[in-house]
């Protein structure tokens, strides 16, 4: 097993692993389906423990690929670490994101997976800035194939589609539909709102494209700053949108502007707001939780102190896990009515 560390300026640091035998078999983990590649996510700052396990279970639940995901409690070298998340990393595979693997020569390519997000060495950079009068622009990263493997020609190629759906978007017409998958969109916009997370449509986001098909958004990743927890952009406050935000990608804005796009997401959000986001059911999965980490918990908080942690992102402060938890439930509660009062007027 090959264990890298994540996000060193963490206490509880998160973790990337790689199984490897002489064989270079995949391994099913906790029953998830047989893979290699994993990772550790140590909720720190996320007192509740959750968040990230229950927006990927909603996701999933929408019908969409979203990663699988179970609750561990991490021993490294002999020290205990606490409560994580191991969950599916990104990237191609039957029981993950599935679509068709590139021949080695393929020429032009015909699928891939990007992330748009901030560091080092992306792979090209949006022609628009956000806000279009903003100063941000959007950077996309190779997820597959890795840069590397990318000719510059290939390279290329992924850029274009993205400046063609991009320019699509400022046309009075529908063009923009034959680049994109509109119901992949509109479920990736109706999550991300649900829960808030601060973090969306900007950083950590994943979109992909299959062979002969539409570029897809997807799947959902990382909902560290979600669910009413941070202090910032208004994280905390169970009304507003997070597309709003003058860093995201003006994609989202002029997505809203298109009747047939507006049409679809508030349809959608009819039928999920009576099914799937039910929020007793949604209430109901979240007690689930805390039954399976009931033991588990409590040795967590006695490894790392969370409650008397000054914690910078956070909104508001807790003596204790039921607090923390009553506090998400009612969050949840008034964020459906929001949402189910708000999104018809779009």
């Amino acid at each position: 097993v090959c264990i890298a560390s994540l996000c060193d300026y963490l206490l509880k640091k998160g973790f990337k692993i790689e199984l490897a035998d002489n064989l270079y078999k995949n391994h099913s983990l906790l029953g998830m389906p047989k893979e290699s590649d994993w990772v550790l996510h140590g909720p720190y700052s996320d007192i509740s423990l959750i968040r990230n396990k229950l927006a990927y279970d909603l996701a999933r639940d929408m019908g969409r690929y979203a990663p699988r995901s179970e609750f561990c409690e991490l021993i490294v070298n002999n020290e205990y670490l606490g409560v994580y998340l191991l969950v599916e990393s990104i990237k191609v595979d039957k029981k993950r994101v599935n679509i068709k693997k590139n021949d080695a020569k393929s020429d032009p390519i015909k699928s891939y997976i990007l992330k748009i997000d901030s560091g080092e060495n992306p792979l090209f950079r949006s022609a628009y800035k956000s806000k279009i009068d903003s100063g941000w622009y959007q950077y996309f990263y190779a997820v597959y194939p890795k840069t590397d493997k990318l000719t510059e020609k290939q390279r290329l190629t992924i850029k274009q589609e993205i400046d063609l759906f991009e320019e699509s978007l400022f046309k009075a017409n529908n063009e923009y539909t034959n680049y994109i998958d509109l119901e992949s969109f509109a479920d990736y916009f109706i999550i991300n709102e649900l829960t808030k997370n601060i973090d969306a449509y900007r950083l950590s986001t994943f979109l992909h494209k299959n062979a002969g098909g539409k570029i897809q958004m997807g799947p959902v990743w990382d909902f560290n700053y979600s669910l009413g927890l941070t202090n910032y952009n208004n994280g905390f406050d169970t009304k507003g949108w997070v597309f709003e935000f003058e860093a995201v990608p003006f994609w989202w804005r002029k997505l809203l502007e298109k009747p047939e796009f507006k049409q679809l997401l508030i349809e959608r959000w009819n039928v999920l707001h009576k099914e799937t986001f039910d929020v007793n059911l949604i209430l109901k999965k979240i007690d689930g939780y805390y039954v399976e980490i009931d033991i588990a918990q409590k040795r967590n908080f006695v490894r790392w102190d969370a409650f008397n942690n000054t914690f910078g992102v956070r909104e508001y402060k807790v003596k204790s896990l039921d607090e923390e938890t009553a506090i998400i439930k009612k969050w949840i509660e008034q964020r459906i009515l929001w949402m189910d009062e708000n999104v018809k007027k779009l």
